[in-house]
């Protein structure tokens, strides 16, 4: 497994570097990116059991996708992608599920680099399962359960019941709300793929670093962290100040999205889409009994392994400046070369969020249809509980 991680990311950094001349958690970008790119991997079987757990009408578009009146390039799973940031404020236990926190509070001399105490342990920064990566595994158990709840109802309908204070938990009468559990999952799997979503306990994950993100040719909005930027005037998304972590969040993909996309989401998923093929051609060559065992989120090793790879790129790109050695701090300037240089690690990341929830999804759906390896799956699960 450790080999497959490894050498996964360096073929997509290199397609990514070869690229470089053509080219909120997330934010509400960063969580659609990853839910419609899951969906265009997702199998036929797979697309129907998402359609009847979210819901979804079955009027399709002529490329076969369902019909979204007010976007048409919107997949189902990219359009709930950001359901759980939109009620995060009615479901408040929700909230320590968004992030990891590694204890570097607890280490001496703190954490401004990768070493045995540095690292995301599961057992210390993530106990009862109250971090992303617990939030993966038990939401993943609740799919894997197929046991829906009498009171399951469409996603549009539980907003104005969250609003009203009627919903507390996850679980309801009997059963679980598996509309609610997959759309959680869907973010989550989103979430923990920011680098900066599995991050230092003491500067809040970057949120406590108010930096300038400051561009040549994005216009004063970028300069100052206080000022809203384009993107989220006269809308519902959600937004944050321009911190550490609303760069990552959400700064460099608008940046790129304009810069190289025209400011288009679809344009930018299909070149990532396309890139993610040429990793699938690349890794066909490596070892096939190791294919997807660090890609499914039904599995815990792999789920912790992929906290421990996001908190590796936070300490290495987005806790240093683009000399990549200062470490970044209130009042810091993230230039130029900051972004053209961690860019590669954005895409990435957006790939192997919507590669993983897309395998997450297809081994949920193998194992409704087959109930005899539920059993067998949820002993390898090991350490969540069911929420």
């Amino acid at each position: 497994m450790k080999q497959r991680m490894k050498n996964m990311l360096p073929i997509l950094l290199i397609v990514f570097c070869q690229q470089a001349v053509m080219t909120q958690a997330w934010g509400t970008l960063g969580h659609e990116i990853v839910g419609n790119l899951a969906w265009y991997r997702l199998s036929d079987p797979a697309k129907t059991w998402v359609n009847e757990t979210l819901h979804v009408k079955t009027e399709t578009a002529a490329n076969g996708n369902p019909k979204d009146i007010d976007d048409p390039t919107m997949t189902p799973l990219g359009k709930v992608a950001d359901w759980a940031d939109a009620v995060r404020h009615y479901l408040g236990w929700s909230s320590p599920l968004h992030f990891i926190d590694v204890r570097d509070d607890l280490i001496p001399g703190g954490c401004l680099v990768a070493s045995d105490d540095c690292k995301f342990i599961y057992e210390r920064d993530c106990v009862n399962d109250v971090c992303v990566a617990g939030a993966i595994l038990n939401y993943t158990k609740q799919l894997l359960s197929s046991k829906p709840s009498p009171n399951h109802r469409h996603h549009q309908e539980l907003l104005p019941l969250l609003r009203g204070g009627g919903l507390k938990s996850s679980r309801l009468e009997k059963g679980y709300n598996l509309t609610q559990a997959l759309m959680f999952l869907t973010h989550f799997i989103g979430d923990i793929h920011q680098p900066l979503h599995a991050s230092r306990t003491t500067d809040k994950g970057g949120n406590d670093f108010h930096v300038h993100f400051s561009l040549p040719d994005e216009g004063e909005n970028t300069k100052l962290h206080h000022e809203q930027p384009a993107y989220y005037q006269n809308t519902n998304k959600h937004h944050h100040s321009w911190n550490l972590h609303s760069v990552w969040d959400s700064a460099m993909i608008e940046v790129v999205l304009g810069r190289n996309y025209n400011h288009s989401r679809h344009l930018m998923e299909q070149d990532l889409f396309h890139t993610s093929l040429l990793f699938d051609s690349a890794s066909s060559s490596q070892d096939s009994n190791d294919a997807s065992t660090c890609n499914i989120g039904i599995n815990a090793t792999c789920v912790i392994a992929w906290g421990k790879e996001s908190f590796d790129l936070a300490l290495q790109y987005a806790y240093v400046e683009s000399d990549n050695v200062t470490q970044v701090s209130t009042g810091s300037t993230l230039d130029e070369l900051y972004y053209e240089s961690r860019l590669p690690i954005i895409k990435q990341q957006l790939i192997l969020g919507g590669m993983r929830l897309a395998e997450t999804i297809e081994a949920i759906v193998a194992n409704q249809k087959a109930p005899s390896k539920i059993l067998e799956v949820r002993k390898a699960l090991g350490l969540a509980t069911l929420r």
